[in-house]
């Protein structure tokens, strides 16, 4: 079974590399998604777990599944 810690990994990890390969910061994310960068940097830092429609507004702005963010898949579409 995984662990909400686990998924939490995952999602930190994902989320950093989908900013790399995008070259966005979080203020920028943050104006395009309208959510606090603070929030942001929480998710990044694997601080915090965003709840349904953080992952969903994610999952849509980087245009990848919210299966790849959560670790249930390793497929981005």
């Amino acid at each position: 079974m995984v662990t909400s810690q686990e998924i939490l990994d995952v999602f930190a990890e994902r989320f950093k590399q989908l900013l790399k390969d995008k070259d966005l910061d979080l203020q920028k994310l943050s104006n395009n998604i309208g959510i606090a960068r603070s929030t942001l940097n929480d998710w990044k830092l694997g601080k915090k777990m965003p709840g349904a429609d953080g992952v969903r507004k994610i999952s849509d702005y980087f245009n990848v599944t919210t299966d790849y963010l959560l670790g249930k898949s390793d497929f981005e579409s």
